[in-house]
């Protein structure tokens, strides 16, 4: 497709269709769910997300910890606080 064709992609869901075109064409997405659009948004523009006005890379932070707090989650949904582990 040449760079100047839109593909508008109404009921965008996860955002499939729109990622696969992204590098190809420009994209509009639209869903009747806002969180569908926020997520397939979200998943277009992954790559070039970076923490600078964080201060910190959130991954590297959440990944070098061994703290398990256990809340609601914990103790509903997992082995270690329920024998119940599914939704």
């Amino acid at each position: 497709m040449e760079p100047e064709t839109i593909v508008f992609d109404a009921f965008c869901g996860t955002g499939s269709v729109a990622n696969a075109f992204k590098d190809t064409c420009n994209i509009l997405i639209n869903d009747n769910l806002n969180c569908a659009t926020t997520y397939a948004y979200g998943r277009m523009v992954a790559a070039n997300c970076t923490f600078e006005r964080l201060g910190f890379d959130p991954f590297v932070f959440l990944n070098s910890t061994d703290e398990t707090i256990e809340g609601f989650f914990f103790r509903t949904y997992s082995p270690g606080g329920s024998a119940r582990i599914d939704f």
